[in-house]
């Protein structure tokens, strides 16, 4: 797909509802189905309007759900405007592999979340998960609510636990009203899961005017019987951050959450020194307090792997 525009004409219900729409591109895989969509330009428009909720409803721009064999989305060069959703890449429960590179697009406007990859907790787990995040625009810096209204900038949730590698990179996500401008969740509260490890490295992005957290990464097994638990290795550097309330108003940067899982993170535990292998130092700030840690978070382990 190259050059192609998309858009909601936004019909009204009853004088003052305009009506809802499906996505605008659907790719969903079947059964033993591979393959592939790639989108090197166009522009994507939904009819969510930031400035007057709820009176309008929308959905997501690009739905691309692998429920087949496998599946690859490439997506680049394109602008999504005032979608519930920019771009979804997610896996249902199914032996599958998802492979996904969604670079150099522009993001305003989103209801929900800009970028979303979505692994169902659901068995069975035999899946393979690997995306690259890279030098995407999310929202306009003096907009408010423009990078997303109800929910995060990234959000990378994998509640099945499945073996999942993403590199989220040289992003600028700003302008998140209400949540962290990058999410992730592992796992989930006392059901069994794949048990299998996400490997998150997030490295140069700017994250600025975000009304929750810049980053939060979540391992979410609660039950110390569903054994073994999830893990989560995150790499974390070189990220910028600026404006940022945190969970509450609390004014903290990250989070980095371990419940009955295992998380390992790549830099060093954060402290008032000025080291710069540290969690803070090496993200541009020196303020232990301004990192949430809950658990037996382990520090100074090994770079996580990226995806190919």
């Amino acid at each position: 797909m190259s050059g192609n525009t998309l858009s909601s004409n936004g019909l009204p219900i009853n004088g003052n509802v305009t009506s809802p729409h499906g996505n605008l591109v659907n790719f969903l895989g079947g059964s033993t189905s591979v393959m592939t969509l790639t989108v090197t330009s166009g522009t994507f428009t939904g009819n969510w309007n930031p400035a007057s909720p709820p009176a309008t409803i929308t959905a997501t721009a690009i739905g691309a759900v692998n429920q087949g064999t496998a599946h690859t989305v490439n997506v680049s060069g394109a602008t999504f405007t005032n979608n519930n959703v920019g771009v979804d890449v997610s896996s249902d429960p199914i032996n599958t592999t998802l492979t996904f590179n969604i670079h150099d697009n522009t993001f305003v406007g989103s209801r929900a979340v800009a970028i979303n990859s979505f692994q169902n907790g659901n068995p069975p787990f035999a899946r393979t998960v690997n995306g690259r995040i890279e030098n995407n625009t999310i929202g306009t810096l003096g907009v408010a609510g423009s990078g997303s209204n109800l929910g995060n900038g990234i959000s990378i949730q994998n509640e099945g636990a499945v073996p999942v590698n993403v590199l989220i990179s040289g992003n600028t996500i700003q302008e998140v009203a209400q949540f962290p401008g990058i999410s992730s969740n592992v796992g989930l509260s006392g059901i069994a899961t794949g048990a299998q490890t996400t490997n998150l490295t997030i490295t140069n992005n700017i994250i600025r005017n975000i009304g929750s957290r810049g980053i939060a990464l979540q391992e979410n097994q609660s039950n110390p019987a569903q054994t073994p638990g999830p893990f989560l290795c995150a790499n974390v550097s070189g990220n910028t951050f600026s404006g940022i309330a945190g969970q509450a108003g609390n004014g903290e940067f990250m989070r980095f959450r371990e419940l009955n899982g295992t998380v390992t993170v790549t830099q060093a535990t954060p402290t008032a020194a000025a080291t710069p292998g540290e969690a803070d130092d090496a993200n541009g700030f020196n303020d232990p307090t301004k990192i949430n840690i809950s658990g037996g978070v382990a520090f100074s382990q090994p770079a996580c792997p990226t995806p190919p």
